[in-house]
Parts: C-alpha cells; structure tokens; sequence
C-alpha cells in the first residue's frame, strides 16, 4: 500500500473511532449519570432509615447494588468512581470495540446503544484489519530499508540470510521491548501494579485476548492527578500502534513462511529433474549396449568388449558436440567420414 493511501486509511479510522466514541458518550450518559444518582440516593436513604433488613429490602438491595455496578459507580472512601462514559472513556471504548479486545468491564446498558455497538463493530473491525495491516507493511518495510543499509545487498538484489535473520530478530525484539516493556513500566508507575502485572497487561492487550482483570485508567479521580482522560487517550494510541506492529510481525512471519516453502519446492523440483536425467541417461545407456551386444555379437564373457566400445563411442560423441559450429579443420577425419561438417 502507498504511503499516501496508508495516511488516508489511518485518518479514516480516527476519525471513525472518534466519532463512534461520540455517540457512545450521547447515547450512555445520560443514562449512567441517572443510575449513578438513584443508586447514591438510595445508599443514603437506606443507611439513614433502615436498622433491620428484612428479605425483601435485602434483594432490592443486592439489586441497587448490582445495577450501580454494572455502571462502574463505586463507593470507596468518601469518593465515587469517575464515569465510564465520559468523551475520553467512550473513546477508549470504541476502541476496544474494533481492536476486538473487549475488556468486559463496562458495556452499553442502553437499547440505542447496544445496537449501535452491533452497527459499530461490524464496520469497525475489518476497517481497523485493513488499517493495521498498512501501518504493519509499513514498519516491516522501514525495517527491511533499515537492513540495506545495515547490511548492504548481494550483487543479485536479495539479501543474505544473516541480514534477513538479524533484520527480523531487530523487527520482533525492538517490538516487544517498546510496546511490552517499556509500558509494563509505565503501568507499574501509573496503575500501581508490579513489573510482571503491567507486562502482562500489556501483553494480554495486544494479543487482543482481553481477560479485564486489569483495565488502565480505571482508578479513582485522585489517583490520575487530573488527567485521566489524556491518559487514557495515550493508552488508546499505544493499542493502536501496537496492534499494528503485531500485524507487521504476522507479515514478516507470513514472507519467511512462503520463501521457505518456495525454496523448498524449488530443491524438491531440482532433485526431481536430475534423478529422472539420472534414470535416463541409465536406460539409454542399457539401451545402447544391448545394441552393440546384438550388432557385434557379443554376450556373456564378451560383455567387457561391449563395456568398452561403448565408453569408446561416448568419448568420442562428447568430443564431437564440443566442436565449434563449422569448424572442419580441427575435426578429426573419422568424424568428417561419417557425418561431414559439423553443424549446430
């Protein structure tokens, strides 16, 4: 794909992501703003009037809570989660969407808003396939570009196997020490989880495996000292970057997979051709002894005269194909006699 084309591609799924993230915080917010405020009312309401539960405050309850839930509406020291559904969130959800990762955590509680999901991602997941296979083509090609560079190239244009080797181990290595890594120690600083947890994360992240134990940006307001949702917008980027650069690894995976199996068959067709010129010349030279044997009447103990007037023969047709075109002053008389001059 063309670098023009490629930019054009990644704009599109942008925008498209951007403007999936807007309806989704139209058609969600209102709606989780309500269930956030009835569940806060009902908290207060329920620990001032009530002392004794019976069974049926209990199960309304369970439900308040349950539904309060759902929304990411939580009540721990004196705060309340921020919203899932926020502009930033919502982004980071449609995300999620078309990368196919689905953390499971939040999900569209609204009739609007659970068909326009459907609507959203049956376009928005082979668009954002096509996208992150340019972006993918496009970084293994600076990578290859890298290795001429690096390594130079045979006289023939292609490359020696030590600079497809060493370019792609660079490609796979620098891959998962900038998007692995790199954010496995952003994650422990921000999130407060261990090396191993962020590194995880990151991995079941790009991977699209999904599992939502963890989820970035998903702490309380005060953890992100006020800005959780460019944090979030910078996890959303670092997704899509990385989700493309696993497409550029599938791809460098794909081409040393097909020239394999190329070369293979090549050496497979090679040794073909050559054990059936092999069978052959072996037939043709059975073929030509029974001749002689029944010409000169050799059999049994004669064979051995038969074996060498045939290395005789051959020698001398070996001999004779190796002449120049019309050249009968160096031919030898014995051949001049039989055929004449020599042509091509």
């Amino acid at each position: 794909m063309k670098q023009l084309t490629c930019m054009v591609v990644v704009l599109v799924t942008v925008a498209y992501i951007t403007i999936g993230g807007i309806v989704f915080h139209v058609l969600e917010y209102d709606n989780e703003t309500s269930v956030r405020n009835n569940a806060n009312e009902y908290f207060l309401r329920f620990l001032k009037n009530k002392t004794c539960l019976g069974q049926e405050e209990m199960q309304e309850l369970l439900k308040m809570t349950l539904e309060a839930y759902k929304t990411g509406y939580l009540v721990s020291n004196d705060t309340i989660s921020e919203s899932n559904w926020d502009f930033y969130s919502s982004i980071f959800f449609a995300m999620t969407v078309v990368t196919t990762i689905g953390y499971g955590n939040i999900s569209p509680s609204t009739v609007p808003g659970v068909i326009f999901c459907t609507a959203f991602a049956l376009v928005g997941i082979p668009l954002f396939l096509v996208t992150a296979a340019a972006i993918g083509d496009r970084l293994y090609w600076i990578t290859k570009k890298s290795q001429n560079c690096c390594f130079g190239k045979k006289r023939d244009g292609s490359r020696s196997v030590g600079a497809k080797v060493c370019g792609d181990t660079f490609y796979i290595v620098i891959g998962v020490g900038l998007l692995i890594f790199v954010p496995g120690l952003i994650f422990m600083i921000m999130e407060e989880w261990s090396f191993l947890e962020g590194s995880y994360y990151s991995f079941i992240t790009l991977t699209t495996i999904g599992f939502g134990d963890y989820v970035a940006g998903t702490k309380e307001k005060h953890d992100y000292k006020g800005f959780r949702g460019i944090y979030r917008l910078c996890v959303a980027a670092w997704i899509f970057i990385g989700l493309s650069w696993m497409g550029g690894a599938i791809s460098a995976i794909q081409e040393s997979y097909s020239k394999r199996l190329e070369s293979n068959d090549s050496d497979t067709a090679s040794r073909s051709v050559a054990s059936k010129n092999s069978q052959d010349d072996s037939r043709n030279q059975r073929d030509l002894m029974r001749v002689y044997s029944m010409d000169s009447g050799y059999s049994g103990t004669n064979g051995i005269k038969v074996q060498n007037q045939y290395n005789r023969q051959t020698s001398a047709d070996s001999a004779w194909n190796s002449l120049p075109c019309d050249d009968t002053d160096s031919t030898p008389d014995i051949y001049l006699t039989k055929v004449g001059k020599h042509e091509c």
